[in-house]
């Protein structure tokens, strides 16, 4: 594996996820030959989807070289951004914005003591443990002064488990895809 601190291996192009509290860098060495850093400047602008007054600004560096250190980063709120890419001309401070895209910023486990589960992991957890509840009971509703409550039949039940695993076994794949390694939906074949 390359050093991820040196700038000469940093990433082309916008990552997806950003972690609070890494060094972060990337580049767009693509942008060079039209807009030559020492006359156009590339800045970045994400706003947290649900919270817009929640901005992160970032200024690339030479030859659009973009680097966020530790300290910048820990204080970006965990969450889904919208963002966008300009240039500016330096000499008129005219922009263009050239693309955009959006960042998950994913909380610092270091620092961040919620729970790491996603809303599905949440979820299935859930349904599993009314389902278990409901194993030793067979009533599916009942009165009581006035006040009634009907409970998800079985097999509604059933239903948002499934649901909630298929969610689950999506994330669980899309991160094993990410590592490189085989989700559960690669095909492996071997000839003999």
């Amino acid at each position: 594996m390359a050093n991820l601190f040196d700038s000469t291996n940093a990433p082309v192009g916008e990552p997806q996820e950003i972690v609070a509290g890494d060094f972060i860098q990337w580049k767009r060495d693509d942008l060079t030959s039209d807009y030559p850093s020492d006359s156009y400047t590339l800045k970045y602008s994400a706003r947290l989807q649900g919270n817009g007054g929640v901005e992160i600004e970032i200024t690339a560096g030479s030859d659009h070289l973009v680097q966020v250190s530790s300290t910048t980063s820990a204080n970006y709120a965990a969450g889904t951004y919208n963002w966008q890419a300009y240039i500016t001309r330096d000499s008129d401070s005219a922009r263009i914005v050239i693309t955009s895209g959006i960042w998950k910023v994913i909380a610092n486990r270091d620092l961040d003591s919620t729970d790491p589960r996603s809303e599905a992991e949440i979820n299935l957890q859930k349904c599993l443990d009314v389902y278990a509840g409901r194993i030793g009971t067979d009533v599916d509703s009942y009165s009581i002064s006035g006040r009634s409550l009907t409970k998800l039949k079985p097999e509604e039940l059933r239903k948002e488990i499934n649901y909630w695993q298929g969610k689950v076994n999506q994330e669980r794949n899309k991160a094993a895809i990410k590592a490189g390694k085989a989700s559960s939906s690669t095909i492996k074949a071997r000839f003999l």
